[in-house]
């Protein structure tokens, strides 16, 4: 896979992320959820990219970059769409 489409890819793939870390903190909110339940829930937003890293990144050297980031798309496209 050529690099320009990956990067393209993986541009709107933070987008679609970045979108629905706004939406859940608003849908919480209209839902009636305090501020700590808020911002619960987005520093576990965080935290689980951060424990998942380094073995994220072990596996992107052995496999190369284009099965972890084809894996990591199609989970944030199910996650964004598995609301709807």
């Amino acid at each position: 896979m050529p690099l320009f489409p990956l990067i393209a890819l993986m541009v709107l793939t933070h987008l679609s992320y970045t979108g629905s870390r706004i939406a859940l903190s608003l849908y919480a909110l209209q839902l009636g959820a305090s501020a700590f339940t808020v911002g619960l829930l987005m520093s576990l937003l965080a935290v689980i990219p951060v424990l998942m890293s380094v073995q994220t990144g072990r596996w992107t050297d052995r496999a190369g970059p284009v099965l972890p980031s084809l894996l990591a798309l199609s989970l944030v496209i199910s996650g964004t769409l598995l609301p709807w």
